[in-house]
């Protein structure tokens, strides 16, 4: 029964250090979109010398529009915005992305509808990994099931071992 918990915290551990991008509710960020401090697991892997690399574009259409950089000595963070405008059935994407030396805001999405037709949303994140302002919300949404489901599966398989 203690190879199990050791596996499975070997697992969930793995991910971690892997260098996988914090998604809402791990890591930099909390469930109420609070930032918090970095997770020493990331820190403790990277080299006190080597900058922060996080991806970067200005207003652009397309997240693969967005592109890594090195980022400057004194940035501490990488920001994302993305603004999501619904005009009858047209949508509108436009993504920001940076590195910053903290972080302007709290993460958080703000809606908004302006009459019939239209409608809008920003959302703004912040975090502190290599290039942890990847990916979009719906696949950083898609990792946090995958990893919950494998903690409850887990969990199931130890309790029934008891």
């Amino acid at each position: 029964m203690g190879r199990l918990v050791l596996a499975l915290w070997a697992t969930l551990m793995s991910a971690d250090l892997a260098g996988v991008p914090t998604i809402p509710g791990q890591g930099a960020e909390t469930a109420t979109g609070a930032t918090s401090a970095p997770s020493a697991h990331s820190s403790a892997l990277l080299p006190t010398t080597q900058n922060l690399s996080c991806f970067q574009c200005f207003k652009v259409n397309s997240w693969s529009l967005c592109k890594p950089a090195v980022c400057p000595a004194t940035a501490q963070v990488c920001v994302s915005n993305e603004v999501l405008i619904l005009r009858r059935s047209k949508v509108r994407i436009l993504i920001s992305k940076r590195c910053a030396v903290s972080c302007p805001n709290s993460n958080n999405e703000f809606k908004w509808s302006s009459g019939p037709g239209l409608r809008g949303s920003v959302i703004r994140r912040c975090c502190s990994g290599p290039l942890c302002n990847m990916a979009p919300a719906a696949l950083e949404t898609l990792w946090a099931l995958s990893r919950q489901l494998l903690l409850q599966v887990g969990l199931g398989i130890f309790w029934a071992l008891l």
